[in-house]
């Protein structure tokens, strides 16, 4: 399949632009048969058949509607991925190419196997001038990627702030429900719970908080909590509710707390992951480059092994590898 589509590439070279040579519409008719080649051997261990009968007796499964309003919301004059296929392709193919699709991703819906090309993704740097290896010598400082941010220095407080902000506007937008008296201090607990802290903790188990970004995501968290539970007569005053009192109330971890139980669960699943996963690569072996004279940054792994060893947990890669089987004893 690969040589087919080197051949396909190297025989459009320098007539992509419209030069002499081009026709575009076998240029199509090329990709789309390269498309039902992958398609077909994707999907030849299953009959057609078979995938019928399923779908008719599973209401759940991606349909051909859902797949064809899917495709007609790409973007055009958008890079292709590693296949070369163009959204402007998909958009205009036929309904024969449409129903094989569809039918490939019903059948990684039931099986539940995403094909190790779809996980690829690629990021191209454009280097302005100056040394390679210097990140600040990109047009690309930072991106948002999968909802996060991620920029040249690495540095995590730009994402909690976007973080926050988020989850305020997301607090500002239940500032009826919150200050009804109509409601429990417990139904309100949990609407932080569901609906507000899950946007400020999103992808906070890739985090390495520093004392500076702990202390903002607690005061943000306290800020909801006051307001929940209100202030507390003291005397012939009435006064705000000191921290301790706010989470004797809350009766479950703080935000810090919850975010260190999600990195070492995250840790967990890592090291339980294959050997040959991009994620347990970087973990166990980590990046080759030198760090700079002073004092290092913080580093996600450095966050993990203090944890742990507050925990006082030994040997804890052996521990994460055998969840599995206590789980299965117990």
């Amino acid at each position: 399949m690969s040589t087919y589509m080197s051949n396909l590439e190297s025989g459009n070279k320098g007539k992509n632009t419209g030069g002499e040579g081009f026709d575009p519409v076998l240029w199509i008719e090329l990709r789309h048969s390269s498309m039902v080649r992958v398609l077909d051997f994707l999907g030849n261990n299953t009959s057609s058949s078979d995938v019928n009968n399923r779908l008719e007796t599973d209401n759940d499964l991606p349909t051909m509607e859902e797949i064809n309003e899917s495709i007609k919301q790409l973007k055009n004059n958008k890079a292709p991925g590693g296949d070369g296929i163009q959204a402007e392709l998909l958009k205009h193919t036929t309904d024969e190419l449409r129903h094989n699709l569809c039918k490939l991703i019903q059948i990684i819906w039931e099986e539940e196997i995403i094909p190790m090309k779809w996980k690829m993704g690629f990021i191209c740097p454009l280097h302005k001038e100056g040394d390679q290896l210097v990140c600040s010598n990109y047009r690309v400082q930072s991106f948002v990627y999968l909802g996060s941010l991620v920029n040249s220095n690495n540095d995590i407080s730009e994402e909690i702030s976007r973080r926050i902000q988020s989850a305020n506007r997301c607090y500002y937008g239940l500032q009826k429900q919150v200050k009804s008296r109509l409601l429990s201090r417990g139904t309100k607990r949990r609407l932080y719970k569901t609906l507000i802290k899950p946007v400020l903790t999103y992808a906070s188990e890739t985090w390495a908080l520093s004392e500076r970004d702990k202390f903002r995501l607690a005061a943000f968290e306290r800020k909801i909590l006051r307001r929940i539970f209100g202030p507390v007569r003291d005397g012939e005053t009435w006064r705000i509710r000191y921290n301790n009192e706010l989470y004797q109330l809350y009766e479950s971890p703080d935000i810090i707390t919850s975010i260190k139980i999600a990195r070492l669960r995250w840790a967990g699943h890592v090291k339980r992951m294959g050997e040959c996963e991009i994620p347990r690569k970087v973990m166990e072996y980590g990046i080759a480059a030198g760090r700079r004279v002073g004092r290092p940054k913080l580093r996600w792994m450095d966050c993990v092994m203090d944890d742990i060893k507050r925990l006082g947990v030994k040997n804890w890669w052996t521990v994460a590898k055998d969840r599995d089987r206590k789980e299965k004893n117990s």
